[in-house]
């Protein structure tokens, strides 16, 4: 994995996050050096999720417009 400013960070692995068994998203991979583990925003359009950016967080929407995720921006 390489960042913007070229520095590497070490793929650790593969997961899935899960949300109370409402759905999962594989393929999560999880980077030495990050707080927090990296979503394919592709990834998630591939599988009928909608994404809409905001100034401090994201929403991901599921194919019925229900809220699945938030993710906070730090």
């Amino acid at each position: 994995m390489t960042y913007g400013d070229n520095i590497k960070g070490k793929k650790l692995g593969n997961g899935i996050i899960s949300n109370e068994s409402l759905f999962n998203i594989k393929n999560v991979m999880l980077v030495e050096g990050l707080k927090h583990n990296l979503i394919s925003i592709s990834q998630l359009y591939d599988k009928g999720f909608k994404v809409v950016f905001e100034p401090n967080h994201c929403l991901i929407f599921d194919a019925c417009g229900s809220i699945m995720l938030v993710g906070k921006r730090a």
